[in-house]
């Protein structure tokens, strides 16, 4: 589209294939393709109109010279305008504009970056037009967990400590002939957090690990360094309904023991609570498949 007078029109070719359409051919950045079906796809006409496939089956998008912007039938265009001559792929990468959490905190940029506290987040992302995305988390690393994505968002738990935080990684795809991009999005954790338990959801064991807050230590398997964690007083599990279902205290913090079974409490949601000899108490959601 060009303005002319203030009005919107189409792009212009003075001559055929001579003028404003001619220009981001030639720059690169569209290339020749024969996928005619693809969204987001130019549409050259014999003489000096364009237009756009959308994502409906054999319609096109286009503003006719100083009329309506006109979703039709590739053929259902004024006489003047010709008939589909020619195909251009985009050739560039799609790019991340930005990212939302929870309908809240916006950061702009490439590498989003978001607290986030336990519990379940929403993360909406942003990019070039006609960008298809898709979300991961590194499978060997805990404290994130994906249970949703759809469109342009994705639906995770955080159930855990992370220290170092998480990252949820983004594949974007624009249907241009250039591979498609990655970026990643690092969620971390509020100040103050000093329980680890993961994976989320288990179908029977999970591990609890906790951190010294000063030496910003993780305690692997229960063996410390340094001065000594802040270790809990004790450890419970509760249900739904906030009735206690398990006390893991002798387990975890007597036996040393930071695997532990769930397996017989049930399929459902529980709550591990960790209370801290300073009175400070922690609790993390965990599901029982």
């Amino acid at each position: 589209m060009e303005y002319v007078n203030g009005r919107q029109e189409c792009l212009r070719e003075p001559g055929l294939y001579g003028g404003a359409v001619s220009t981001y051919i030639n720059d690169q950045s569209f290339m020749p393709t024969a996928n005619t079906t693809l969204p987001g796809v130019i549409v050259r006409y014999q003489y000096d109109h364009s237009a756009i496939v959308v994502n409906v089956t054999n319609r096109f998008f286009s503003k006719w010279g100083g009329g309506p912007l006109v979703r039709h039938a590739p053929g259902d265009v004024p006489p003047a305008y010709g008939n589909p001559s020619s195909y251009y792929q985009c050739n560039y990468p799609s790019k991340l504009t930005h990212a939302q959490i929870d309908n809240g905190t916006i950061s702009y940029g490439t590498y989003p970056s978001f607290e986030a506290s336990t519990g379940a987040h929403q993360i909406d992302v942003y990019g070039t037009p006609h960008t298809t995305y898709s979300f991961a988390t590194q499978p060997s690393v805990p404290g994130i967990s994906i249970y949703g994505q759809y469109a342009n968002t994705v639906l995770f738990d955080k159930p855990a400590y992370n220290q170092q935080g998480r990252y949820i990684f983004v594949t974007m795809s624009n249907g241009c002939t250039v591979p498609s991009a990655q970026t990643s999005i690092y969620v971390y954790d509020p100040p103050g957090a000093s329980m680890m338990v993961y994976p989320v959801p288990t179908d029977d064991k999970v591990t609890i690990q906790f951190a010294d807050l000063e030496e910003k230590l993780i305690m692997e398997d229960m063996t410390y360094g340094g001065e000594g964690p802040s270790l809990p007083v004790s450890i419970e599990v509760f249900n739904g309904n906030n009735i206690k279902v398990a006390d893991l205290s002798e387990e975890v913090i007597v036996r040393k023991n930071n695997k532990v079974s769930l397996a017989h409490l049930g399929k459902g949601t529980y709550y591990i609570k960790a209370t801290f000899k300073d009175g400070f108490v922690e609790t993390k959601r965990v599901i029982v498949n």
